[in-house]
């Protein structure tokens, strides 16, 4: 009897120590709330100063966190409330990326890095953001910073809205050789069944550093690609598509020195379905297993007790 109550009080005392939620109920954003955004720039070896750091308003943020995309995004096929999966908000990444730099779009905020390579925002709007990637580039060597998308408020490890947050981007680095290099584009359709909708070719710009440097043609007879070379100096190479076919969006993938295009079939629907919606970014947790746990352990314990006292008096 003894090993059963003692069994018991240990599996009380695990209930008890058991970290509780500090509330049930969800989260709201505060949207009246401002925020401060510290980025930090460094590599494997050193802080990275004077770099321009620009971010994009991208879309308003709810109280219950529902993003309202701003109007500027909409011709860019990039929206966010169809991202199911954290690798399509990298693909649409990339892809934003290279229409900000091609269309040269004016940044909602920009900060230089100082020389802690720390750029910090102060006082910016509630809303999901996007984070234009960034080179910086020596004599040797190429660090790139990728693009990113990020949520203000962020939450902390513990679930709960933070006001104030701070982010270091992902980075590669990549050795300058100068010598020359050979780039690629290449088509990808993803349209099974409705192959006979595709154009006979497409479009594509193809931008050096932001500037324009050649318009190029994809089609069947050039296996929907094209490659040119150039020096290995730590130059950006972007490249766009323009006239996107009539029912097909478009996503921009960079893999080494190829790009990748590829436009995907969206057949319309007459009331099509709520796809993706942005995932509730409250604590849901529950006391109620708790609750329930600790009053049948307690309720055994009385019952246990009774008896036991019983047994000694006899």
């Amino acid at each position: 009897m003894k090993k059963i109550i003692y069994f018991l009080l240990f599996i009380t005392s695990l209930l008890i120590a058991v970290p509780l939620p500090a509330y049930s109920a969800e989260q709201v954003i505060d949207t009246e709330k401002s925020c401060e955004l510290t980025l930090q720039y460094c590599d494997d070896y050193e802080a990275l100063s004077n770099l321009d750091i620009k971010i994009f308003h991208v879309a308003d943020v709810t109280a219950d966190g529902e993003y309202m995309e701003k109007e500027w995004l909409l011709p860019y096929s990039v929206s966010v409330n169809e991202i199911t999966a954290q690798s399509e908000w990298d693909k649409k990444a990339s892809t934003l990326s290279a229409y900000i730099s091609a269309d040269n779009l004016k940044a909602d905020y920009i900060c230089k890095t100082d020389r802690n390579g720390m750029a910090i925002f102060s006082g910016i709007p509630v809303g999901l953001y996007f984070v234009q990637s960034v080179n910086a580039v020596t004599e040797t060597k190429t660090t790139e910073f990728n693009a990113f998308w990020l949520r203000l408020p962020d939450t902390d490890e513990n679930g709960n809205f933070s006001y104030n947050t701070t982010a270091k981007p992902k980075y590669s680095i990549h050795e300058l050789t100068y010598d020359e290099t050979e780039y690629k584009v290449v088509k990808h359709w993803k349209d099974d069944g409705n192959i006979k909708k595709r154009p006979d070719s497409i479009t594509v710009e193809i931008q050096k550093d932001g500037r324009l440097v050649s318009t190029e043609y994809l089609s069947e007879e050039n296996n929907w690609s094209y490659s040119w070379k150039a020096k290995n100096d730590g130059s950006i190479w972007k490249v766009v598509e323009r006239n996107i076919p009539e029912e097909y969006t478009v996503l921009i993938e960079e893999k080494g020195k190829t790009i990748i295009i590829t436009n995907m079939y969206a057949e319309k629907h007459e009331n099509p379905p709520e796809i993706g919606s942005p995932p509730k970014t409250g604590i849901h947790m529950t006391l109620y297993p708790f609750i329930i746990l600790l009053c049948i352990s307690g309720a055994l314990m009385l019952v246990l007790g009774i008896r036991l006292q019983r047994k000694n008096h006899e």
